[in-house]
Parts: C-alpha cells; structure tokens; sequence
C-alpha cells in the first residue's frame, strides 16, 4: 500500500474547532520548511517549500458533479483551505513527482466523509516531503482537539519527530499523539527560525497549472 498515516473521526468539529484547524493549516503553509527529513529523511534532498499543491474544485451544474484542478500553494497567501462536495475543506498534496495521496480533512461528520469519499482516513504519503506536513497537522488537531480523532501510522517516533519539531513552532506544548508515543518521550526543541525561513526555490522548478485524476477515489 505504501507508508499512510490513518485518522478516523469521532465527530464532526465545532465551529469553533474548523475556525483553529484552519488556523493551524494556514501557520503550516506560511511557515514550510524549505526541505524535510520526517518519514525516514529519504527525501531531505528534494524541496518542499514551493513543492506542494491543493486542488480547487468546481461543480459541473449541468449534471450535478465535480471536477478539481490542481494547483500550486501559494506560501505567503495560503489557499490550503478548499472545498470538497461543496464542504469546506484543507486539502494539500505534494507537486508533480513528490506528490501520492491528498490529505484531505472536512469541517464534516465521519458519516458524512464516507459519503464524500470512503478513503479519506488515511493518506499515502510514500515517504515524499509533504509528509512532514501531514504529520504535524495532524499532531496540532490531535493536541488542539483531542477528542476528535483516533490516529494510527505505518511510522514509529523517529518518523514523526520532525514534524512535532515543526508542530512546536505553533504550540510549545504540543506533543505526538500517544498512538505514536505511548509514554510521551519525544521531546524536541522546535525548529529554528533559520530551518523556518528559506528561500523559496525557483519558480521555474514548479511552475504550470496541471489538471489531474481530482480527489473522488
């Protein structure tokens, strides 16, 4: 299947709780590492800041359906935060080559996902760079709302421990989730703020608008 990290819903977040999830998506995206080493570092060479896309989705109203197109990530004026089934959504995946499997997470209820998309629990990373984003999204709603969802990884703590370095830039106290670390003995400084602050890559290494398969899987 490929190295995925899964997240179940127990409900539908509040109001309240979409507007801090939007807020931790729109932090990661202004504040992405020029590169990343979670997942193993199998990909501390290639970029990440510049590297990643979302998808903008449009309703075909004559036959009542939708269509997507993806999209480069605009760093300095976040659009993490798309629709999905018409339902607000953050939606981001790696560009091109360093891209696998969207990760995608609604203001909606567990029943309502399945309607959307049955496999929106789990997202299939393969190990690229965007992974580190995926991980420390997920440790932010896990330490911000921890009731909402039940998270499991084909990772182990050394995987994850970049991530909660860059989930501490945001929240000092944030920790991993205790599917990844039973006894909480991860404890990193955050990334500083020459790891954070980069150069973006040359425009011209991920340029063009590239329509795709979409999301509906």
């Amino acid at each position: 299947m490929g190295y995925s990290h899964h997240f179940t819903k127990n409900r539908a977040p509040s109001t309240s709780e979409w507007r801090i999830i939007k807020n931790i998506a729109v932090y990661l995206i202004e504040n992405t590492p020029m590169r990343s080493n979670s997942a193993g570092g199998y990909c501390v060479n290639d970029p990440l800041r510049g590297a990643i896309a979302t998808y903008v989705e449009r309703e075909k109203t004559s036959i009542n359906e939708f269509t997507d197109t993806v999209i480069n990530i605009n760093h300095k004026e976040p659009n993490v935060v798309q629709t999905m089934g018409g339902h607000p959504a953050i939606i981001f995946d790696g560009k091109g080559d360093l891209g696998s499997e969207p990760f995608v997470l609604t203001c909606l209820s567990p029943e309502a996902d399945r309607e959307v998309a049955p496999g929106m629990r789990t997202c299939k990373t393969n190990r690229m760079p965007y992974d580190l984003l995926v991980c420390a999204m997920l440790i932010l709603v896990n330490h911000s709302i921890p009731d909402l969802l039940v998270i499991n990884s084909e990772g182990g703590i050394e995987d994850w421990e970049p991530a909660l370095r860059l989930a501490r830039t945001f929240d000092m106290n944030a920790r991993l989730p205790d599917t990844i670390d039973f006894d909480a003995s991860c404890d990193p400084e955050p990334m500083s703020l020459v790891e954070l602050w980069q150069e973006i890559p040359p425009k011209s290494q991920f340029v063009g608008v590239d329509t795709g398969p979409g999301l509906y899987f």
